[in-house]
């Protein structure tokens, strides 16, 4: 006989939108305090990082930007 999981599970407590070049990405914080990206916007960041006008300067600024965007909850 299995125990039941004690895994908790989570949800997002905050939503909101951040812009990286033509890209809007969906962000959310989770109960736990990570912040985590929609799938498909994730995609369409990566999409838009493939293409030669990438704003390299703006793309490495991100991970800031969103863990900023994250602490403001």
């Amino acid at each position: 006989m299995s125990t039941p999981s004690s895994t908790p599970i989570l949800t997002a407590i905050r939503s909101g939108e951040i812009r990286v070049g033509p890209v809007t990405m969906r962000c959310y914080v989770l109960s736990d305090g990570r912040a985590i990206i929609g799938a498909d916007d994730f995609t369409a960041f990566f999409e838009w990082l493939a293409t030669p006008g990438a704003d390299e300067a703006e793309v490495a600024a991100f991970p800031e930007r969103l863990a900023a965007w994250a602490r403001e909850s």
